[in-house]
């Protein structure tokens, strides 16, 4: 939950030398990059095709973040049958991690689709693999997701109570900071609730 020590292990890992997997190498590079707003690229699209180039025909038995990547910049890169059957595949995995990530990342489709109604269904979905896996990471961003579809609904309550275990969990990972997503989400609650104040003083304070 470190996103910091992420990044400064992710560029030694760029920086050493000999053989590396060329789509580790770009996914490396991409994270590296998107962490810094003035090093992204000014256009994604080019490092989406070539992901999807490096994908073609890669085996990721035994690789399961690159199993969860793989469908995702398929997706990106416009193909959609490919992309959902990819999906689909992974909620018939042997790995509960891997079956939770699947209605995970729909929900995320949902969502930038703005089909809420289908996003609560795959979150809550996700919610229950997650907890039944253990996985507190999953869980905590699939609570984020939560909280923010509780806020669309005018249920402060319940988003609350969502963002707050959220919150708890990616402590209990160490995280040394919350995400942007997190502060932007708290932020948006404060709002909500009509401490504006509170809510443009945590921005502020995590600039």
């Amino acid at each position: 939950g470190n996103r910091e020590d992420a990044l400064v292990w992710l560029r030694f890992a760029l920086s050493a030398g000999g053989d590396a997997d060329p789509f580790d190498r770009l996914l490396a590079e991409a994270i590296v990059a998107w962490s810094d707003p003035d090093a992204r690229p000014v256009d994604p699209r080019e490092t989406v095709r070539q992901a999807a180039e490096l994908l073609d025909g890669v085996d990721v038995t035994g690789r399961p973040l690159l199993a969860v990547i793989a469908p995702i910049i398929t997706l990106m890169a416009g193909d959609q049958e490919r992309g959902d059957a990819m999906l689909a595949a992974l909620d018939e995995s042997q790995d509960p991690w891997l079956r939770a990530m699947a209605p995970f990342a729909r929900g995320q489709i949902a969502e930038n689709l703005g089909e809420l109604g289908e996003m609560a269904t795959h979150i809550d979905l996700a919610i229950e693999r997650f907890r039944a896996a253990g996985d507190r990471w999953g869980l905590a961003a699939s609570l984020s997701e939560l909280a923010s579809l509780h806020m669309f609904e005018g249920d402060l309550d319940a988003a609350e109570t969502a963002l707050a275990e959220s919150e708890r969990l990616l402590g209990e990972l160490g995280s040394g900071s919350p995400s942007g997503m997190t502060i932007m989400r708290r932020a948006d609650l404060l709002t909500r609730r009509g401490d504006h104040v509170a809510a443009r003083d945590l921005l502020q304070e995590a600039l």
